[in-house]
């Protein structure tokens, strides 16, 4: 019966086949990732230029999910994903290509990663909108995110090692041929996915106007602000700590690429954990995860900071993980289910400002940061923020928290079971 309650979600068949292709995908995401963040610790010459490289990288994630959300409530969203899924494989295999060439430099992967983010910055909230669609009984709906996240964070356990086994023995350029190739899966799996399509009310309106509509809309809303402000806050101060990872095993703990793939894979480890340990809970205790995850992250961080051991550093690592994890799926899970239907894709748009458009900021403060101070540093900086980030919060949710009771209550009653009755 547990288990039943734990993968509930899969009784779905769009959803089956939207988890079977992001497993495989996913493994090359996280391979790909790892490979990168190595190739450009090599070519840059200093941490500042590391991340500068990856602050131009990542801009299109901080400039344009509200226009992909509005896009997303407005454009077949199957449609959408198989258009992102098929870009970002043609960038790995020119990745790919430029490695095994000799040709890669700083500027040329900084502009492949440019046209990735673009890429991502509409595949994000159309994914996580896309969930929605493919669970017809909203009552799952926040099971079918913490699966999600269970297999984001699973995956990732396969990925670092796969990508530290690939750079010992082919090369960098190994991580990225395996990422094109496990976009096959997905492509498959959206092909055969039958999803009905809703008329929103969003696509009448002026593009612009939409676009307001929905910066309004979070602007207003409690909960729905309070959610987006933690997340960015954990994502600009906390979740850049996985860009000092390659200087951490080379500084603090003397390592190489071996090393390098324990420390990725620890904190996927405590995600995926924390990932299961949601999908068995649903909503229950969402806020109370919220209000508790960003101390266990931030605590974690500033342990991992004093780590000279690498079963220390692991250790450390593995909290984060979690923590991190617990509240990123908890405000997701809280947002998509308090949202209007009709205005969910433009929420989410914003929700990937707060989670992935971030990256870029930090991107640029972190590494010049541990150059002025040191990798140990920065990393006690940013734990720090994280720690100060969860007393704002919990100031915050006192004013909103039963008012989230009461929503999610009404949510349950109102919205209405859809079936899908035929293909799109």
């Amino acid at each position: 019966m547990a288990g039943q309650k734990l993968v509930r979600a899969l009784r779905h068949r769009n959803y089956r086949l939207y988890f079977a292709g992001q497993a495989l995908s996913l493994i090359g995401t996280w391979t790909q990732q790892a490979g990168m963040q190595w190739l450009l610790s090599h070519l840059a010459e200093s941490k500042g230029q590391y991340g500068r490289a990856g602050f131009l990288a990542q801009l299109p994630a901080l400039l344009f999910p509200p226009v992909a959300g509005v896009v997303a409530d407005r454009v077949n969203r199957r449609r959408i994903l198989g258009v992102t899924q098929t870009l970002a494989m043609t960038q790995a295999v020119l990745l790919a290509a430029l490695v095994v060439s000799g040709k890669a430099t700083l500027l040329n992967v900084m502009v492949l990663n440019f046209i990735l983010s673009t890429v991502n910055a509409f595949d994000l909230p159309t994914r996580q909108t896309l969930l929605s669609d493919v669970i017809d009984d909203r009552d799952d709906l926040a099971n079918a995110i913490a699966l999600n996240s269970s297999l984001v964070n699973g995956t990732r356990l396969i990925g670092p090692g796969l990508a530290s086994a690939l750079m010992v023995t082919v090369g960098v350029a190994g991580c990225f041929i395996a990422n094109a190739l496990s976009f096959v899966a997905v492509l498959i799996a959206i092909g055969m996915m039958r999803i009905q399509v809703s008329r929103s009310p969003a696509r009448h309106t002026p593009f612009l106007t939409g676009l307001l509509e929905g910066w309004n809309y979070v602007r207003a809303d409690r909960p729905i602000r309070a959610a987006l402000l933690i997340v960015a806050a954990m994502s600009l101060f906390g979740l850049p700590y996985n860009l000092l990872l390659p200087y951490v095993t080379r500084e603090m703990l003397d390592g190489g690429e071996w090393t390098y793939g324990l420390l990725l894979t620890a904190p996927g480890l405590g995600a995926f954990i924390a990932g299961v340990w949601i999908a068995s809970n649903g909503l229950r205790g969402v806020t109370r995860r919220m209000v508790l995850a960003p101390f266990m992250a931030g605590g974690s961080l500033l342990a991992a900071s004093w780590s000279t051991h690498v079963a220390m550093a692991v250790f450390c690592l593995f909290f984060a993980g979690f923590g991190f994890l617990t509240l990123l799926n908890s405000a997701n899970t809280l947002i998509q289910t308090i949202t209007a239907a009709d205005k969910r894709g433009r929420v989410l748009g914003f929700y990937a400002i707060a989670f992935t458009g971030m990256s870029p900021l930090g991107n640029l403060v972190v590494p010049e940061l541990a150059d002025w101070v040191g990798t140990p540093n920065a990393l006690r900086i940013g734990s720090a923020s994280c720690l100060l980030a969860g007393i704002a919060f919990i100031c915050s949710a006192r004013s909103w928290r039963y008012e989230v009771r009461t929503r999610f209550a009404v949510t349950r009653e109102l919205v209405p079971v859809v079936r899908p009755e035929s293909p799109t």
